[in-house]
């Protein structure tokens, strides 16, 4: 039995980035004996389902059944867990079970230090509570999981690990490239994402407005209210398209766009991240629009991409020249995916023998 702590995939969680790993990752487990704990403090006190005869899910309130939660996680040949986050949910096994694969998904820590929406001894409690899990899964884990070489380098570093105990999965909905046969003319720029600080909303919501004149444009996000009030009474010379749609749909607002806004503060969250949205972006030739190019493994793999502070002095470029940045791009690409190909050999290689124990 394999056991996966974190958010089971379902139509209404899959817009989420963290989901969209989640369900990626489940791939390796398929025909594998598996269980998910999804457990949450305010949820429901306890629901079981069996999806069908390899996978049954639990979700379970933390309080009431953190205990029944160790026990389905101490008869697991392996566990899989999604985020520092959810080693909390079970951190007594990382003192008792020997096969736990942590995925790391970001720096969590360094993420709670960034948080803006709570005083700041919520914020120091909350980083002191999380910097001790994190200490305690990275060491008693016998894989850590990467999303990036950054990622693990930083890990590697913090906490004087063995490099081959950090494995980098960087996670690929599509894997072929689709090259660009058109540029607009005006460029068409998109923004897809939501509304948190860290995705830079303010500056770019200024962006938007600048390029009003210049630019046609696609906002696609979970809060299209928010931007519709923001660029009320915007005179756009060649019209905005402000949508929320399905996952599935997304790519085709994709292939009709140029650009694709990705506007990042240089922290060290966003030094090794991967953002789901940058990939998608690549893979459909769309050229990157950015406040600090330091976005993961992408700048060091060198990526191209446009400045946002000085966008206007670039609007005279080429379109060859946004070709020769987009394949350059498709390249970077092709590397990441290899990557990701051989790590999700070995996960599922791992699970296999796991199934056999």
């Amino acid at each position: 039995m394999i056991t996966i702590v974190g958010p089971y995939p379902t139509k209404e969680n899959e817009r989420d980035g963290m989901v969209r790993r989640v369900a990626k990752i489940d791939e390796c487990f398929h025909g594998e004996q598996r269980q998910y704990l999804s457990m949450s403090f305010r949820g429901p006190l306890f629901k079981k389902k069996k999806i069908h005869d390899d996978l049954t899910v639990y979700w379970m309130n933390f309080f009431v059944f953190w205990w029944y939660a160790f026990i389905l996680v101490m008869k697991s040949q392996m566990v899989y867990v999604h985020s520092i986050y959810n080693s909390l949910n079970i951190f007594p096994a990382y003192f008792f079970h020997k096969n736990i694969i942590t995925d790391m998904h970001g720096v969590v820590v360094e993420e709670i230090k960034m948080n803006q929406k709570h005083g700041k001894l919520y914020i120091l409690l909350g980083a002191a509570v999380f910097k001790f899990i994190e200490f305690i899964a990275v060491n008693k884990s016998i894989n850590i999981i990467c999303v990036t070489n950054n990622m693990k380098k930083y890990f590697v570093d913090l906490y004087h690990i063995s490099s081959d105990k950090a494995k980098v999965l960087p996670i690929f909905d599509q894997l072929d490239f689709q090259e660009k046969s058109f540029w607009g003319r005006p460029l068409r720029a998109i923004y897809s994402g939501g509304i948190q600080p860290w995705q830079c909303i303010d500056e770019t919501i200024q962006f938007i407005k600048q390029t009003a004149g210049t630019l046609h444009w696609t906002v696609l996000s979970n809060n299209p209210d928010y931007f519709r009030k923001e660029l009320q009474g915007v005179n756009f010379k060649y019209g905005i398209d402000i949508n929320s749609v399905d996952p599935d749909q997304v790519c085709t607002y994709y292939q009709k766009s140029d650009l694709g806004i990705v506007l990042r503060d240089d922290s060290i969250v966003n030094r090794v991240a991967c953002p789901t949205k940058l990939i998608d972006y690549l893979h459909y030739g769309l050229i990157p629009v950015v406040k600090s190019p330091r976005i993961g493994d992408f700048y060091d793999f060198g990526y191209n991409y446009l400045y946002v502070k000085n966008y206007e002095q670039s609007r005279s470029i080429s379109q060859d020249y946004l070709n020769k940045m987009s394949i350059n791009n498709s390249g970077i690409l092709l590397k990441l995916t290899k990557q990701a190909k051989e790590s999700l050999k070995w996960l599922k290689d791992k699970a296999y023998k796991e199934g056999f124990r």
